[in-house]
């Protein structure tokens, strides 16, 4: 079994939606080790913070990535803002570092795989990450209801989000070096 010196670090990536949350845990930026949705009635914020709690007590992650629901142009509503609240507190009271990216970064790092909309990052998520695949939804057509794994693939996003930022500052990092 790998300890924590001998894995990459465990990141997971959290997607709030109407329904409950999508969610994908990765160890390193190509190898998943779970991924899903998870659903939450009644009381959802409750449900949901406890059903992420979960989650982190199982894995452990060092990293909790996470849209950034108060940017100046998010469009969240205020439950998933309090949310997002919530999810932050419990992760900086389990000493997780927290990183956010507002929607306009996911476009910007998704831009040069060619996805702009949210169902071609989708696309393109599951071209990099295989075990996602057969979870793609078919294109929505106007009049269906929102695919509920469509929120996994938002996670996925964040998760590469943050793995293409890092990559990026090692990146000019070295160039400075030189």
């Amino acid at each position: 079994m790998k300890t924590k010196k001998d894995r990459d670090q465990l990141l997971l990536a959290i997607y709030p939606t109407t329904r409950g949350f999508g969610f994908v845990v990765l160890e390193g930026q190509y190898r998943t080790i779970d991924w899903g949705v998870k659903d939450a009635r009644g009381d959802k914020n409750r449900k949901v913070v406890a059903k992420i709690e979960e989650l982190i007590s199982w894995y452990r992650p060092e990293m909790l990535v996470l849209e950034n629901a108060d940017g100046v142009t998010s469009r969240r509503a205020q439950r998933i803002r309090q949310l997002h609240k919530l999810v932050v507190e419990l992760a900086k009271n389990r000493k997780i570092r927290v990183q956010q990216f507002s929607r306009s970064d996911i476009k910007a790092t998704f831009k040069n795989r060619s996805a702009s909309s949210r169902y071609e990052i989708a696309q393109a998520v599951s071209q990099e990450l295989l075990d996602l695949a057969p979870w793609l939804p078919p294109p929505k057509k106007l009049w269906m209801s929102e695919n509920r794994w469509l929120g996994m693939f938002d996670a996925a996003s964040l998760a590469l989000t943050f793995y293409d930022t890092q990559n990026n500052s090692r990146a000019n990092r070295c160039a400075m070096l030189q």
